[in-house]
């Protein structure tokens, strides 16, 4: 009987423990008087193998360090996926600053549905909005991996396989002669630089525009896509990891990024240091 126990015990924990996602923070950017980015998850395995056969998205906690310094006001949230906005009596989904920490919280009730998000497919949780205090600072948003934490709807963990992505850009607010300059298009030396692990490169989109930010040796090869893909006005970043297309440490040496978007081309030079 003892040994019987043992086996369902430790079936049950695998059960827990296979359910995984990866979490992206996608497309940081500054739209008007406001810093914004895209909360999205991606569902890894099947959530419906724990204790219940409910699965789907539970109690949710996403949580961020940021620049106390570079907002005002409270954040709130726009585009809240459909399954969220449109199921009142099972979710609510709120965004506050929670002691020092931004935190986006999902509150799963469990009355009629569930939202079972797509296998291997990023989908959209939210997009983030935070009003701007001061345009000089840089927005610093960054995963907090130690006290976010994710259940489905049976209440089972899942675990993070991927934190992607960071929200750390340049946070310059257009004066109105600057928004209405004939080009639009801009981008600012990448920060840090030189750098160790990771760099972001800031970069505004005057219209509508397919860009493209690719990484290129001192010689002329390209080893690394960072964008490519079709981009609303307002300023964005990208951050480049050191790595190349294969996921490989780039050496240490002079890199060269070059930045396209519709007419709009442009190359600067970057220092990685290991």
């Amino acid at each position: 009987m003892l040994k019987k126990t043992v086996h369902l015990i430790f079936l049950t924990t695998s059960l827990l423990l296979a359910e995984k996602m990866d979490v992206m923070i996608d497309n940081p950017r500054v739209d008007g008087d406001y810093f914004k980015f895209d909360l999205k998850i991606k569902r890894l395995d099947d959530w419906s193998g724990g204790f219940g056969s409910i699965g789907g998205v539970g109690n949710c906690d996403f949580y961020f360090d940021y620049n106390s310094s570079a907002f005002k006001g409270d954040p709130f949230l726009e585009n809240i996926n459909h399954n969220i906005e449109e199921n009142p009596d099972d979710y609510t989904v709120s965004a506050k600053v929670n002691l020092t920490k931004l935190e986006v919280k999902i509150i799963y009730l469990k009355k009629k549905t569930v939202w079972q998000p797509s296998l291997n497919s990023y989908e959209t949780v939210c997009t983030v909005v935070w009003e701007v205090g001061d345009s000089s600072q840089y927005s610093q948003i960054e995963w907090d991996k130690k006290n976010s934490g994710f259940t489905d709807g049976d209440g089972d963990v899942i675990s993070v396989e991927v934190w992607e992505g960071d929200g750390d850009i340049y946070l310059p607010v257009p004066d109105a002669e600057d928004s209405h300059c004939s080009s639009g298009f801009e981008v600012l030396q990448n920060y840090p630089n030189p750098f160790n692990s990771s760099t972001v490169i800031s970069y505004r989109v005057g219209e509508l525009s397919f860009v493209s930010v690719a990484i290129y040796t001192i010689g002329g090869k390209r080893i690394r896509s960072l964008i490519e893909k079709e981009m609303e006005p307002g300023w964005h970043a990208c951050v480049w990891d050191g790595r190349d297309r294969f996921k490989r440490r780039a050496a240490s040496g002079i890199y060269i990024v070059r930045i396209r978007a519709g007419s709009f081309n442009k190359t600067m030079s970057i220092v990685l240091l290991r």
